[in-house]
């Protein structure tokens, strides 16, 4: 599901999708899962070093369904670039269907933190809002990647676009590693994401010499809703629909 489909379309062949090109979405997938695990080593993976306080059951299941799901896509990667055609295109559907737990955790866990936050000053609401607007993008990522899976282009950046959706919470959790610290995290966040979408853009640029129209929708999609969640945190208005003022 991460990268080519196994069938033709349209007078396109494997050939036309060049091995370096298979080969950058297999390494992107790779990137963000080591982004994941290494963003959220101190608060989830290698909690009890860092703490002594557990995390909610709940928890827990979201981390281990969302780094599941950025795992599995690095698989399909993988198989798509050992051509492993028949495998890529069962697992492919079998991740569809887990994508609908990836966004049904991600609700919970986003409605959860809507709970604790108390205040239109509170900076997990842009968090909240953030978040919610990332796991919108997910599943119409999602959605529109199965239904072009026999376009190889269009495919495989739609998948990777889903995962750069879901990826800004492990992003921001780089400020507690990095200079900043937790107050700094809506700022790695937000830029981690722009420089993931930028350097999709650079490699378009590169292999087809303009950016690809899934590249460019993709990055304005985003820039639009991050600005769309930094107006409800920000204004109170966000807060207000929470809590029904």
């Amino acid at each position: 599901m991460s990268s080519i489909a196994p069938t033709t379309v349209a007078g396109q062949t494997r050939s036309d999708v060049t091995t370096s090109s298979v080969r950058f979405f297999f390494v992107a997938h790779l990137a963000l899962l080591l982004a994941v695990l290494v963003g959220f080593a101190h608060s989830f993976y290698l909690r009890p070093l860092f703490s002594s306080r557990p995390l909610p059951p709940i928890l827990y299941l979201h981390g281990a369904v969302l780094t599941g799901w950025f795992i599995l896509i690095a698989v399909q990667g993988w198989l798509a670039l050992t051509q492993n055609f028949r495998a890529h295109r069962r697992t492919g559907f079998v991740l569809a269907t887990y994508a609908t737990l990836v966004v049904a955790m991600g609700l919970v866990a986003d409605l959860r933190m809507a709970t604790e936050i108390t205040s239109p000053r509170d900076g997990d609401n842009i968090v909240f809002w953030g978040n919610l607007f990332g796991l919108i993008l997910y599943a119409t990522y999602v959605s529109l990647a199965l239904l072009f899976r026999k376009s190889p282009e269009v495919h495989k950046r739609l998948v990777l676009l889903a995962s750069f959706a879901i990826v800004g919470p492990a992003l921001a959790r780089f400020a507690d590693i990095l200079p900043g610290g937790p107050a700094a995290r809506p700022l790695y966040g937000i830029g981690g994401i722009l420089a993931l979408y930028i350097s999709l853009i650079v490699f378009d640029v590169i292999v087809r010499r303009r950016p690809h129209p899934v590249s460019s929708i993709g990055m304005l999609a985003a820039l639009v809703l991050l600005g769309m969640a930094g107006y409800l945190a920000f204004s109170g208005v966000g807060f207000a629909i929470l809590h029904g003022t």
